[in-house]
This record gives C-alpha cells, sequence and structure tokens, in this order.
C-alpha cells in the first residue's frame, strides 16, 4: 500500500505566510494608534482638570465653601484616576510596540530561513563593523 499526500509549494507558504504577518501587524498597529488617541485624549482632559482644580484651589482662599472643597476633592480624585489609567496605557502601549517588534524579527527569521542563499549574500554585502 503506497500513501503520498500533496503538499503546496514553498511560494505559496510564503505568501500564506506574509498576508499572516502582515493581518498580525495590521492588528497591533490599528491597536497602538487607538491606544495613542485615547492616551493624548485623556492627557488633554486631565490637564484642563488640573487648570479647573488649580482655579478652585485658588478660589478657596476667598471664598471657603464646603461646596468648593467637594469640587477639589473630586477634581483630586478623578485626576488621579487619570493618571492610573495614563499609566495602564503606556504599559499597554510598551507591550503592543514589543509584540510588534517580536513579529517583525520572527517574520525576518523566517525569511533567513527559507532564503539562507540570499540573506548570506545581504549579510556579505554588509560593512564589516
Amino acid at each position: 500500500m503506497r500513501f503520498s499526500f500533496r503538499i503546496r509549494s514553498p511560494e505559496r507558504d510564503e505568501t500564506t505566510d506574509e498576508f499572516r504577518f502582515e493581518a498580525i501587524l495590521r492588528a497591533i498597529r490599528k491597536e497602538i494608534a487607538g491606544v495613542e488617541k485615547e492616551s493624548a485624549g485623556l492627557r488633554a482632559r486631565c490637564e484642563a482638570a488640573r487648570c479647573s482644580a488649580s482655579f478652585a484651589f485658588e478660589a478657596l482662599d476667598y471664598e471657603n465653601s464646603v461646596e468648593m472643597e467637594t469640587r477639589i476633592r473630586s477634581l483630586s480624585e478623578t485626576l488621579l484616576q487619570g493618571e492610573r489609567r495614563l499609566e495602564e496605557l503606556e504599559r499597554q502601549l510598551r507591550f503592543l510596540n514589543q509584540l510588534e517588534a517580536e513579529v517583525l524579527d520572527f517574520r525576518s527569521d523566517a525569511f533567513a530561513i527559507r532564503h539562507p542563499a540570499l540573506n548570506s549574500r545581504i549579510a556579505s554585502s554588509l560593512p564589516n563593523r
């Protein structure tokens, strides 16, 4: 009894892999842009809240009221929440940037494995360090 199976051509495998890597990179880059946009908007809102808190604190010298103290406490808590969120967004951004670099490195390594002759020609054409 004879067993055989067919596999795709290396060119088709390479094309499939490249489409896969590009889809992953597009998704990562989309999320990076989303995190950056959220971060920029939140930074602007935090800055506006800081200004508002500053004016409220200054007004407290002239108008010592429970209402003003409550507003200052509320603004302070809002600022703390905003700062915590900004820290989380920075953490996410670092992760996504690392993930993008890993995908790019993996793709580069896959190319080098598939094309060892081309890879060695490219490496030999680079200046020595």
